[in-house]
C-alpha cells in the first residue's frame, strides 16, 4: 500500500512549480529572441534603404559633375555594397 504524506505532496508540487518555472522562462527566452530577430530585420530593411537613397544621391551628384570626394564616397559605398 502506497502511503501519501504531506512531504511527498509538498515535493511533487515543488518539482510540478520548478518544472513550470523552468518552461515559463524557456517561452520568455524565445519570445524575446524573437522579438530581436523581428527588431534586426526591420533595422537591416531601414539600413538597405538608407544605403540605397546614398548611391542615388552620390551617383547623382557624379552626374551632375561632381567629382573628387563624392566619387570616392561613391566608390567605397559600390566596394562595400559588392563584399557585403
Amino acid at each position: 500500500m502506497i502511503q501519501i504524506d504531506v512531504g511527498l505532496i509538498a515535493g511533487v508540487i515543488g518539482l510540478l512549480l520548478t518544472l513550470g518555472g523552468i518552461i515559463l522562462w524557456w517561452a520568455k527566452l524565445r519570445a524575446r529572441f524573437l522579438a530581436l530577430e523581428k527588431h534586426d530585420r526591420h533595422d537591416h530593411e531601414i539600413l538597405r534603404i538608407l544605403v540605397a537613397g546614398q548611391f542615388a544621391t552620390l551617383d547623382g551628384l557624379k552626374q551632375l559633375g561632381c567629382n573628387g570626394e563624392v566619387s570616392k564616397a561613391l566608390e567605397a559605398l559600390k566596394k562595400h555594397v559588392i563584399e557585403h
